[in-house]
């Protein structure tokens, strides 16, 4: 009946932790590769994911963190920092990261 089936698990899983915790890729990646899913299974969850929906979600996500660092202390550069850390501890491309950080 196909209820054991690794491609159905990793593209809910892999939809689901995006949509609701709004994790990146990288980070969507390693807990499938932690769970034991294979490279293809891996892919096909990964290619799930809307480019459009990634960007806006990234987007998004550095406006409103940018807010709450423009109400702390310190330089620019040091919220920028502090930006990149969380957006990189949420599983986003380094790339991507320095792209949305420098147009804030």
């Amino acid at each position: 009946d196909d209820f054991l089936n690794e491609e159905r698990f990793a593209l809910a899983w892999a939809g689901g932790k995006f949509r609701m915790l709004q994790w990146g890729r990288v980070r969507i990646r390693y807990e499938l590769k932690r769970k034991g899913l294979g490279d293809y299974n891996i892919r096909k969850g990964l290619a799930a994911i809307d480019e459009d929906d990634y960007i806006a979600t990234l987007e998004r996500l550095a406006g409103a963190r940018w807010e709450t660092e423009r109400r702390g202390t310190g330089n620019d550069l040091l919220k920028r920092q502090r930006l990149a850390a969380f957006l990189m501890r949420k599983g986003y491309e380094s790339d991507l990261v320095r792209e949305v950080t420098e147009r804030l």
